[in-house]
């Protein structure tokens, strides 16, 4: 796949990092629904029990026609749950439950289309939850019978007022006809005597209708146990998982911001902007070669039959851009870098090609361990003038290939690797091989740096394992500064989950 060179890298979705996270994300979701499970456990059972009210419409009196005041049955809910009837319940109850606690243990529902409340109180022991639900429906029928009470007792003494004033106008009516007025005005008065008499009449008998008790509900059904209440398992757990899972998701999502590491070839090749050349995959064998301080370049003759692809492409595309000297080189260290050069100098060389590999790596001698042929005379001396190029340029046991060891530290390696002998050595070097392969140190090092404008391309070793898209920007941004020509890119040690069908090559080394 060729990769443009204004490609950006794509923007993961939430799917994407939920998927590439889903471990966690089951993690998170069981460990929610187990803490809720044993902390469901710990609780104590509860217990229901239910009472149930017929609200009743109460008639205002004091009028010719009674009306019926239909009861709003929301606010008859808070009336049964206020403050007023919740202190009477709690002495009820020989305070045995804190008042907060009863308006929590306290819930009241009115049925859809009826004029009942059903109140429900729970409670740890079967017997206070009974009482508790029948004491809230009896305190609050009488708190409700109160209030019709006062109602009726302020009704009946505005019609005692009335009376009064109805009794005393008759009397000055009775007066006035005694006291001798003209036929017509007696005939006057008593019409209007009568009306006052019926008015009389009638509101005696509205207030002896008061003197009944008011009708505002009863207690149709007794607080009965329900059974018991919670703690409820499957609604605690299927909560806590519900909880979990959203837990999961956003710690998945806040991972995936915060997280740069890529995890696929197609992820990472945008960051560097370049083509994979060849997946590596990883090959336990050889990591455990690592601890040896030498390794036979036989044993690694077979194995690099498995960098065959890496090989073609490379030839491929040194190719077209006739290019025969290389850095190997990395963002930064223990990316296999060594081992791709060792191997990939081995299938050149076993494929009739002619071969120079130079270590330019002071501080590592993992290549001359691959190639076993450590020595203590090599580039520095060369560069220095104390031994000629012919004296330090070693044969290897592989055919077609020649090592040009990194040779003991002189004390000015960085001057001496940015003079004017390091590109001599180069042009000579150059003129006796096909290929050249500078294995180099990592792209911060200053060595690698003044190494780059000696040769026609850059391959870049990554470590499949541990790709971070910041790194990789880096190193990009890296060879971008210096004008650096990007050959393209080795993923090191691919696990089978980053290997594309059309990378799949045999088992090949990992180790750096």
């Amino acid at each position: 796949m060729n990769v443009p060179a204004n490609s950006q890298p794509p923007a993961p979705s939430l799917l994407h990092e939920i998927w590439v996270r889903k471990w966690s994300v089951v993690a998170i979701a069981v460990l929610a629904t187990g803490s809720a499970i044993y902390f469901t456990m710990q609780l104590p059972p509860s217990y229901a029990a239910e009472s149930r009210v017929l609200v009743s419409s109460v008639e205002v009196a004091g009028s010719s026609s009674t009306t019926p005041s239909q009861p709003n049955m929301a606010t008859e809910q808070e009336i049964a749950r206020s403050l007023g009837v919740v202190r009477v319940v709690r002495e009820r109850l020989d305070q045995r439950v804190p008042e907060d606690e009863l308006i929590d243990d306290l819930s009241i529902e009115n049925p859809d289309g009826t004029e009942i409340l059903v109140l429900t109180f729970t409670y740890p022991d079967s017997g206070v939850a009974k009482e508790g639900a029948q004491v809230f429906a009896e305190e609050y029928i009488k708190l409700r019978r109160r209030g019709a009470v006062q109602s009726q007792l302020a009704s009946a003494q505005e019609i005692q007022t009335e009376i009064a004033a109805l009794t005393g106008e008759l009397e000055r009516i009775d007066r006035r006809i005694g006291s001798g007025a003209s036929e017509t005005v007696v005939t006057s008065l008593i019409s209007r005597a009568n009306l006052l008499t019926g008015l009389l009449v009638q509101r005696r008998q509205e207030l002896l209708s008061l003197q009944t008790p008011p009708d505002v509900g009863e207690l149709f059904q007794p607080a009965v146990v329900l059974g018991r209440a919670g703690p409820s398992y499957p609604r605690n757990a299927s909560l806590a998982l519900m909880l979990g899972f959203a837990l999961g998701v956003a710690q998945a999502g806040l991972r995936g911001r915060l997280d740069d590491k890529l995890r696929s070839v197609e992820e990472a090749e945008p960051y560097l902007r370049s083509s994979a050349l060849a997946l590596i995959p990883s090959l336990p064998a050889l990591d455990r070669k690592r601890s040896t301080t030498t390794v036979s370049p036989s044993a690694y003759t077979s194995m690099s039959e498995g960098f065959v692809p890496l090989r073609i492409g490379f030839l491929g595309a040194a190719s077209r851009r006739e290019a025969t000297a290389f850095v190997v080189t990395s963002a930064s260290a223990a990316e296999g870098k060594s081992t791709v050069t060792a191997n990939l100098a081995i299938s050149l060389a076993r494929a009739g090609r002619r071969v120079t590999v130079i270590c330019a790596d002071p501080d590592k001698h993992r290549l001359e361990q691959i190639l076993g042929a450590r020595a203590d005379i090599g580039l520095a001396q060369v560069l220095d003038g104390s031994v000629p190029l012919s004296e330090a340029l070693l044969p290897s046991k592989i055919k077609n290939l020649s090592l040009l060891p990194c040779g003991r530290p002189t004390g000015g390696d960085a001057e001496l690797s940015q003079s004017d002998a390091m590109e001599s050595c180069f042009d000579s070097i150059r003129e006796r091989s096909g290929f050249v392969l500078v294995d180099s140190p990592p792209l911060g090092d200053a060595d690698a740096v003044s190494l780059l404008p000696l040769v026609d391309a850059v391959l870049f070793v990554v470590d499949a394992r541990h790709m971070h898209a910041r790194r990789l920007a880096i190193g990009r941004r890296q060879l971008d500064r210096l004008n650096a020509n990007l050959l393209g890119i080795v993923f090191n040690r691919a696990s089978p989950s980053v290997i594309r069908p059309e990378f799949s090559i045999a088992a090949a080394p990992s180790s750096a």
